[in-house]
Order: structure tokens, then sequence, then C-alpha cells
């Protein structure tokens, strides 16, 4: 990050060989906090100090810290490739159809100033290696965010919920067998609404559910219990207040949303936690008990599910979420999800190790993405927006500066209980909204001994700072656990050796900037159906120029260019199977 003084490290009689040996630290594989690869700007007052708040801060020397070290060095110094720079997303601010990609020439795409890069992955499996930072690429043919969304305030005259399907009532009714909701059919939640052990909640596409304000309707998955709710983009699950059958308008904590519990495990009840299969208690009254011994657990599948209107406090620090999930296991497929315009959390995991991609939370009373009590789960193309209309005053009770992008704990009556918090998240797009209100408070604030691997995403326009850590325990867990850098991803194309054993497929434009011609290269490290296309700044196609099976090996395929074709900046996609390139090239005149 540009313009960082090392020489900071001198406050309290640090000198500036501590910062030496800071960066020095072995890679030691289990980091409790890394923070690389971000794009972190106008959050806080603007500047980039203002980036960053410290709370109890170690007042002694501490594992791989120095004495003072704050969040702006862990950032800094600690991990060096965050950048101070913006953005370019204010699209992200409008309210009734945001867009969630950065403008074209922004520092989140590849190879652009400001920042341009990206960090390694975790090399599992499950998480997709980009050479962009925050949620989305640079062409509106990737947005997976077009089409089964939806981010109205009031739900006034909508147009995407068909009322005039038949109404049946699902009155505190308990799934124990295998049970269909059908599209043809609006169902509405009376009361809750369970999946119990050995029952099987199958939801077809297109199906639209209705919680019923009047009996806090909600949706609960019981440990041994199976949901099944597969929509399509072009036909999503909607959950939404009943509110909607009456013609609107629809507000925040119309019914209680989903809650899954599963057999994973959690560290409510102390060091080892659940691991003897004792259980916790969800919160949002009685809705049932969660945890046990195993991680890979699987409670079905969530898949185009939409969450709206949700969530209500019950008591004083005791809600309903919009999707909630109690130690959920890492065989639950969580996918395209969106809660928007809940009343606290939009999605909120409680232990467990469940894996989610594709998700969206916007405009809840709390906060967008929340963990606690030893999740230790993935998420990669997360979005979150945090509502313009409330103040810290007014969120997130006493003392902590309000609705924030991401909350995060290890457990607050035990900030060092094991299996501690350690989720691993790539790719966000955490985005405050202070256009007309003060836009909530902090982007993420990690807490009470949590740890973290936040990397390759945007924080963003935030009224408090982009990144709060608190807590003397969270200091501790990090400070004693080094630092792990997760290094530079090299988006040039590689060796022929690396291509050969298929370990990489990228691609490249020559010359560019272009005037009537452009190659573009790529080495297929297998045999695939191949097609090249080639995109404008708003995501129009202009150009197919391949679409044919092409051997393993180097390839060149060659764009003539239209005379009447406008310079300025284009994209190409190379899509071979379930391998995907692109990249940005420029026509001059």
């Amino acid at each position: 990050m540009a313009s960082f003084d090392s020489r900071a490290l001198r406050s309290q009689g640090a000198t500036c060989a501590l910062a030496v040996a800071l960066l020095a630290v072995p890679l030691a594989a289990s980091a409790q906090v890394v923070f690389d690869g971000n794009i972190i700007h106008g959050n806080g007052n603007l500047t980039q100090a203002g980036q960053y708040r410290s709370d109890n801060l170690p007042a002694f020397p501490l594992g791989s810290c120095p004495i003072g070290f704050t969040t702006q060095q862990l950032a800094e110094v600690a991990y060096i490739e965050n950048s101070f720079t913006d953005p370019l997303l204010t699209a992200a601010i409008n309210l009734g159809g945001p867009v969630w990609r950065p403008a074209a020439g922004s520092p989140a795409y590849p190879g652009n100033p400001g920042h341009g890069k990206a960090v390694n992955v975790p090399a599992d499996g499950w998480f997709e290696q980009t050479c962009y930072v925050g949620a989305l690429d640079s062409l509106e043919t990737n947005d997976w965010t077009l089409g089964w969304t939806y981010y109205d305030s009031l739900g006034i005259g909508r147009t995407d919920l068909d009322l005039t399907r038949p109404i049946r009532i699902l009155d505190n009714i308990r799934f124990d067998n295998v049970y269909f909701l059908t599209a043809d059919t609006n169902f509405v939640f009376r009361g809750q609404v369970r999946v119990v052990p050995g029952g099987i909640l199958d939801i077809a596409p297109g199906t639209q559910c209705f919680g019923e304000k009047a009996t806090t309707g909600t949706l609960i998955v019981e440990r041994g219990g199976i949901i099944r709710a597969e929509g399509t983009a072009a036909q999503p699950i909607v959950m939404t207040s009943d509110d909607a059958l009456f013609g609107g308008p629809q507000t925040r904590g119309g019914w209680g949303g989903i809650n899954i519990l599963g057999r994973a495990l959690a560290n409510c009840l102390g060091t080892n936690g659940t691991a003897g299969d004792d259980t916790c208690f969800s919160e949002g009254g009685a809705v049932g008990v969660y945890g046990g011994n195993d991680d890979a657990d699987s409670s079905g599948v969530l898949r185009y599910v939409r969450v709206e209107y949700s969530g209500r406090e019950i008591t004083v620090d005791n809600e309903l979420n919009s999707f909630t999930f109690n130690a959920v296991g890492s065989r639950t497929k969580l996918e395209y999800l969106q809660a928007h315009r809940g009343g606290d959390d939009g999605l909120e995991f409680f232990g467990g190790s469940a894996r989610i991609k594709y998700a969206i939370a916007t405009d809840g009373t709390d906060d967008g993405f929340d963990w606690q009590v030893g999740y230790r789960g993935k998420g990669q193309f997360i979005v979150v927006r945090t509502s313009q209309d409330l103040t810290p005053s007014t969120s997130g009770g006493v003392g902590q500066l309000g609705e924030k992008g991401l909350e995060c704990d290890n457990f607050e009556f035990g900030n060092d209980f094991l299996p501690r918090s350690n989720p691993e998240c790539a790719n966000f797009t955490v985005v405050g909204d202070r256009r007309s209100g003060p836009g909530g408070g902090n982007g993420i604030q990690f807490r009470r001994g949590t740890g973290a691997t936040f990397i390759n995403s945007i924080v963003w326009n935030h009224e408090l700072q982009g990144l709060r850590i608190t807590d003397a325990t969270t200091w501790n867990a990090l400070c004693n656990a080094g630092f792990t850098r997760p290094g530079l991803y090299s988006c040039a194309v590689t060796g022929v050796d690396e291509i050969a054993a298929g370990k990489v497929f990228l691609s490249r434009g020559t010359p560019n900037p272009f005037r009537n011609s452009i190659a573009i290269r790529f080495a297929l490290p297998r045999e695939a159906r191949v097609s090249v296309n080639l995109y404008d700044a708003n995501g129009r196609q202009v150009a197919r120029v391949a679409d044919k099976d092409m051997a393993a090996g180097d390839h060149v395929i060659t764009w003539d260019v239209k005379r009447e074709l406008p310079s300025g900046m284009y994209f190409y996609r190379v899509e071979a199977g379930d391998l995907v390139s692109h990249g940005k090239i420029v026509r001059a005149d």
C-alpha cells in the first residue's frame, strides 16, 4: 500500500528493526489473521490511516507483534499486497438497481494501475483462483447477480411475484417424510414449519413462500432433516413476508427466515465444543439445538434462494436473521443466496464448517455476514451492502459502533474457546452507503478472539473504518500465530511445462493496444471445445472468433476488426470446457 511510513513502529520504544524482524517472520501455516490482496478505500475519514481502527492493543511484545502493533501495520507491514485506491464502485449504491461490478479501468481488474493483482487463494480444490479482486469480474456476461435478485425497499406493486396462484397454509407443520413444495401453489409459513430428523423438504424452482407476520412464520431444518431448495437464475425460490399477499408495503421483520441446525462442531460449550455431540441452543427463541462432531455433515442444498423482509428481535441480543446456519457442515451446498432488507443479520454462521459461494446480503438492520461460536467454513464471491438509514447509535448494540459489513467473533463468553473461529474468505465486495444517510458502522470487525483469512476483496464507503480489530484475545491469537503471506498469483502466461501439466490456463492478446487486428494467444492443458468471444466495455458481445474443438497445446486466434468498430476498451473471453481465461484489450485509432 502506497506511502506507508514504517517509522510508525517506533511508538512506545519500538524501532525500525522490529519492522524488519516482522517482515522476516516464517510463513507458518497456522496464521490466525490473514488480510492481503485487498482494496480498502473510502471508509472512515477517507485518509489512508482512517481505513483502520485498533482497540485493546497488547501492552507488551507478543509473538510476532512488536509493542503497539496496530491494524494498519497488520494490513501494510505484515501483509503487503493491500492497496489504498478508489475501486470505482459508485454504482453499487444505486438502491433499486445496484451494479456490483467496478467501472471499467478499476484497479480491481488485472493489470490496471493502483492494484491490478490478486494473491493466491487456498489450494484446496474449492476456492477458484481469480486475477481480479471483489466478487465480480469486469464482464456483464459473467455477472452472477443478474436475473434472480431483488432490491426494492418497500415491495409495493412488485411484478416478480405471481399472486394468482392458490394459497396453501403450512400451519406449524412438521415434515417427517419426503414432502414437495411446487411452483403452482403459494405457501404460507404459519408459526414454526420444521423439517425434523428423517424428513426431506424438496422445493421446486420458482416456488414462492410467504412467512406469516402475525405468527412470526419461520422455516427450521433440524439436525438430521434435509432441505433441497434448488431454484435457477430464471426461476429463483422466493421466501418473503406475507405483506406481499396484501399488496404491501413490506417491511423488515416480517417473518423469521430460514434456520438450519446441523451436526458440525461448535464451541459454545467451551474447549472441545460439541465433539461429544452435546448441544447448543439456537438464538431466535425456541428454534432448537445444534452441534455435534461431524464437520462433513449435510443439511441439503440451498441454491438460487432469496429471503426478503425477514428477521426479528425476540429479546435483546436474541434475534432471528434472514439465513441462520447453526453448526452446518461442509457438505451442505449453499450457492446463489440473497438476504434482503432483513430485521437483523443477513447471513449468520454459528460454528460449523459451511461453505458458501455467490451470495448477497443487502440493506439489513444489522451485519451482512456474521460468524461466531467456532465457525471454520469458507466463503467466496460474496456481496454485502450495509443500510444507509442506520447510524452507529441506532444499530449494533451499545459500544459496537453500528451495523457492519462483516462482524467476526470467536465466542462472546469464551474468547479463547476451541475450535477457534477461523474461516477463509476470498472475493468479497463489502459496500457501505452514506449517500443520503450515515451508512452504518465498520466494513469488517475482527473481535472476541476470532481468526480469519480475508483476501482479494474490496472494502469501500463505510462511515467508520474499513477494518477494525478489537479485544486483547484477538490480538493475542493473531500475534502468537505469526503471519503467512499468500503470495501474488501470476496472471501472465507461464512456462510450457506448467501448461502441459494442466496447472494453468492463461491467455494474452497481442499487440495491445491494437489497430486492425489482434492475436489472442492461449495454451490448452487438454483437448477441449473452445469458444473465443469479444465484448465491449459495457459487456455486450461484439464478435465470436472461435467455436470449435481444439487439441492440447499452444493456439493463436486472430480477430480482424471491422472498420466501423469504435476505438476504446474491449475484453476477450476464452472458454475451454470448465476452464476460463479473459483479458482486457484496447483498440486505438
